[in-house]
């Protein structure tokens, strides 16, 4: 048996449909929206993923439902009975890819968020649960694909980004990017920094969430809908990579702009402390 990660690194949105999910990453200022499927990541490894409909062909479709699969606590679960996706929206600005249900998802890199910093916006009592984390990184983990099997994700009746055929006990980890080109240029040592003092310091320099354009809070109560106010920028210090035991390595966690620049070239570890930025998924059943 094998097993395939798909590494979701960066601003997201995941929206269950059945036994689908789909992955929405839509067009953000200062951000890349890459894919690799490299085992040892470089800039010069990584592709362009461009707006349009994409597909991930594995073994997969779990029937449990994404509030079981997915820690609430560790990352924004809206919930679908009071918040609406508009994909009609959606779709004209994001690269939106369709993915079995996996075995189980695994959360990384977490960020405790800042005192002060109001995450949630007007969605406070439509989570699932109130996150005391947020995760920069989620692994939607394939199990036990049996050896043989050819697995490709890529765009819909076009070459395929990336193919496979998986080896007994292998990991395939291939990586969605969605992170800052360059890191929060910070006036200040990050370690440390107080809570209030950095929430100070990355309140000019957090982009908007452009989930909050397709996003919208139900009425309740005589009200009219009204669009979400996420903030998933600049949440909190960091954990810094570490190797995993789904072999998923660190440099496989590291964000965009902690790449090393060309394959094969210098690595520098990331250290904890630095801000990043997490996503939201909503859970419709």
């Amino acid at each position: 048996m094998a097993r395939l990660n798909l590494i979701c690194n960066g601003m997201m949105f995941f929206n269950e449909v059945g036994n689908q999910l789909e992955i929405v990453i839509p067009d953000i200022q200062g951000h890349v929206r890459k894919f690799c499927a490299d085992p040892q990541p470089a800039k010069d490894r990584l592709v362009d993923v461009s707006v349009g409909e994409y597909q991930l062909n594995v073994p997969g479709g779990n029937t449990a439902r994404l509030a079981d699969l997915l820690d609430s606590s560790g990352y924004v679960t809206l919930d679908g009975n009071k918040v609406t996706f508009k994909r009609d929206v959606a779709k004209n600005i994001s690269a939106i890819f369709t993915v079995p249900k996996p075995s189980v998802i695994r959360l990384f890199r977490a960020s405790e968020p800042l005192a002060g910093f109001d995450m949630l916006g007007n969605c406070k009592s439509t989570v699932v649960h109130t996150p005391t984390v947020a995760h920069d990184i989620v692994v939607l983990s394939y199990k036990d694909i049996p050896e043989g099997t050819a697995v490709s994700i890529g765009p819909s009746r076009r070459t395929p980004l990336a193919t496979a055929t998986l080896l007994p006990f292998s990991f395939v980890n291939w990586i969605l990017y969605s992170n800052e080109i360059s890191p929060f240029a910070l006036p200040m040592e990050l370690s440390p920094a107080l809570d209030e003092a950095l929430n100070k310091a990355l309140a000019p320099m957090r982009h908007a969430t452009p989930l909050n354009t397709f996003l919208e809070v139900k009425a309740v109560s005589g009200m009219t809908p009204s669009a979400t106010t996420l903030t998933l920028s600049g949440i909190g210090k960091k954990d810094a990579p570490a190797s995993t035991a789904i072999g998923i390595s660190a440099l496989q966690q590291f964000l965009f702009h902690e790449l090393p620049l060309t394959h094969g070239g210098a690595v520098v570890t990331p250290a904890s402390g630095e801000p990043g930025c997490t996503g939201a998924a909503l859970a419709t059943q």
